[in-house]
C-alpha cells in the first residue's frame, strides 16, 4: 500500500503547498498553525489522505482570503498571551501540543502551534508546558523590545534581567492558562511526586511567577484564542 501511495504523490507540489501555507500561518493566517503543523510531519512520504487535507486548507484560505490582522498604532506595550495544550493528540507518537498566541495591547505579534517533545502523563502537565513554553517567549520579546532603545546596555543575562525589572515604561508580562491544575503547579515552591521525572527546563518559569515578572491566571478555555493553536476546526 505505501508504495502504490508513493509513487503519484511524488509527482505532486506537496512540500510547496505546505511551505506556502506555512508563510500564511506565519503572517497572515495564524489560524492555520496546527493544521500546517499536522500536514508537515508528513513531508517525507504524504499520501493521498494528506494531499487532500491540505487541499482544504487552501481551500479555507482563498475562501477567506479578505481577513485580514488588525494592528493598532494606539496600542499600549504591555504583553499578554494565551496558551492552551491539547493532550496526546499523536497516537503514534504519544505527544502532546502546545499552542499560544502573544499580543502587545491588542495587537497580535507571535503566535505558535507546535508539537512537545517530551510525553506528558496528564493534561496537566502538557498545560504546564505550554506555560514554561509562552514564559520563553514573552521573555525573549520583552528583552527584545528592551533592546531596541539607544540607551539599553545588553551584558550577562542576570545582570539584564535585574536592570530590565528596574526600567521605567517595562512592559508587563501577563499569561492566561484555562488549566488550574497547571496554574497550581506553576506557583508551586516545590515540585509533587507526580512531577520529579518533569524536566528541569520546564520549572524555570516558577522563579519569574514567584518573583512577579510574569503574573499568571486562569480564563476560560472557550474565551481564549490559543485554542485553535492546538486542534482541528469543526464541520461547520
Amino acid at each position: 500500500v505505501e508504495g502504490e501511495l508513493t509513487q503519484p504523490m511524488a509527482k505532486l507540489p506537496y512540500k510547496t503547498i505546505v511551505g506556502s501555507l506555512g508563510y500564511l500561518a506565519i503572517w497572515s493566517f495564524p489560524q492555520i498553525c496546527y493544521s500546517v503543523k499536522e500536514l508537515g510531519r508528513f513531508s517525507a512520504n504524504p499520501g493521498r489522505m494528506h494531499w487532500r487535507s491540505a487541499l482544504r486548507v487552501v481551500h479555507y484560505v482563498v475562501e477567506n482570503k479578505t481577513w485580514s490582522i488588525y494592528v493598532s498604532a494606539d496600542s499600549d506595550t504591555n504583553l499578554y498571551g494565551v496558551c492552551d495544550a491539547n493532550w496526546c493528540t499523536q497516537p503514534d507518537s504519544y505527544l502532546s501540543t502546545t499552542g499560544y498566541v502573544i499580543f502587545q495591547g491588542t495587537n497580535p505579534i507571535s503566535n505558535c502551534s507546535r508539537t512537545q517533545k517530551v510525553i506528558s502523563r496528564s493534561t496537566a502537565e502538557s498545560e504546564y508546558i505550554a506555560i514554561s513554553s509562552m514564559a520563553q517567549e514573552l521573555l525573549h520579546l520583552r528583552m527584545l523590545w528592551r533592546s531596541l532603545e539607544p540607551t539599553t546596555k545588553l551584558g550577562t543575562t542576570s545582570v539584564y534581567m535585574n536592570n530590565l525589572a528596574e526600567a521605567p515604561n517595562t512592559p508587563q508580562l501577563k499569561m492566561v492558562s484555562d488549566s488550574t491544575s497547571a496554574i497550581a503547579i506553576a506557583k508551586s515552591e516545590w515540585t509533587v511526586g507526580k512531577l520529579r521525572h518533569v524536566n528541569l527546563a520546564w520549572h524555570f518559569v516558577r522563579s519569574f511567577i514567584r518573583d512577579k515578572v510574569i503574573s499568571l491566571s486562569h480564563g476560560p478555555g472557550k474565551e481564549l484564542c490559543a485554542d485553535v493553536h492546538t486542534k482541528g476546526f469543526g464541520r461547520t
